[in-house]
């Protein structure tokens, strides 16, 4: 620790001991005093040091916690959604990540541990799907590729989804590249001397409920459209079990006034109470099914 003068110099080095083989540092407020604390990722010990500030910059004994076979990376963020922040640790040798949840004071329940790719080397926290929640990518350099991780809005993570990046990809970061608003990846890949470039195609498919005729708005014309459809004419424009914005494995059946996660005649009574000045169509809620995530193939740049 090397605690500055306020010009740019430095006081001397004080050491704290923490797990065997430290490789990632992370600092933090993690016990909520407004002090910032450290947490390490020990490669040997298979564990993580937590080490809280006195509030003068020096910093009290070590706790570890178990995590995964070697961890490589560590990252701190509030991944439950209560307020403090919780740890993330990519443990290369067990091709898994470990989350550690913050009770709220700076300790941490034990891990829960999450299936990646091979060897993940770092790991990352944003909302990548944009519903308000912290999801996870790895970067894994055995499998050559990143995985995603979506936070189901408790902490707790799905099931990893894997996208193709360069050659043992060691670092990954997320930010918003292209500037439409979601959060998209960039790796560091050490084997192919490049970058990999990961664009976030859509936070999630997005419909307008009560929309029969595919025109992305809610109208008088949709009541029309479902009359003829109960009348025995065409069916709505807008396709069953499909998308808006492909790709995409999210249903939605267009025409739902009522959120029955169906499409029949009683949408046509709802529709027609809405527009003669009734409530406003209700929320589809739980369907479709929670959001998902695209990602484009990755973009591999020379340095």
């Amino acid at each position: 620790m090397l605690l500055g003068n306020g010009d740019g110099t430095f006081a001397d080095t004080v050491n704290y001991a923490v797990g065997s083989c430290p490789v990632s540092v992370f600092a933090a407020d993690l016990d909520g005093d407004g002090d910032i604390d450290l947490a390490t990722a020990n490669l040997d010990s298979d564990n993580v040091s937590v080490l809280l500030n006195n509030g003068d910059g020096t910093f009290a004994a070590q706790v570890t916690y178990a995590v995964g076979i070697n961890p490589h990376s560590l990252f701190a963020s509030d991944l439950d959604s209560d307020g403090d922040l919780d740890l993330a640790v990519a443990n290369k040798g067990h091709d898994n990540v470990s989350v550690l949840l913050n009770d709220g004071d700076g300790t941490f329940a034990d891990s829960v541990n999450y299936t990646v790719g091979d060897g993940p080397y770092s790991v990352f926290a944003s909302d990548l799907d944009g519903d308000g929640n912290l999801d996870l990518a790895t970067a894994n350099a055995g499998s050559d590729n990143v995985s995603l991780l979506l936070n189901n809005g408790d902490g707790t993570f799905a099931d990893s989804v894997n996208y193709a990046a360069g050659d043992a990809p060691w670092s990954v970061f997320a930010s918003d590249l292209d500037g439409d608003g979601d959060l998209d990846l960039a790796t560091a890949n050490v084997e192919s001397d490049n970058v990999s470039v990961l664009l976030n195609e859509n936070a999630g498919c997005e419909y307008v409920t009560g929309d029969v005729n595919g025109s992305d708005s809610y109208n008088g014309l949709d009541i029309t459209y479902g009359v003829n459809f109960f009348k025995g004419g065409n069916e709505p424009m807008c396709p069953y079990g499909s998308c808006p914005i492909p790709p995409c494995d999210v249903f939605f059946y267009c025409g739902d006034v009522n959120g029955s996660c169906n499409y029949n005649g009683l949408d046509i009574t709802y529709g027609v109470a809405y527009f003669k000045g009734g409530p406003d169509p209700i929320p589809c809620g739980d369907c479709p099914p929670p959001e998902t995530v695209a990602i484009s193939e990755s973009i591999s740049r020379m340095k």
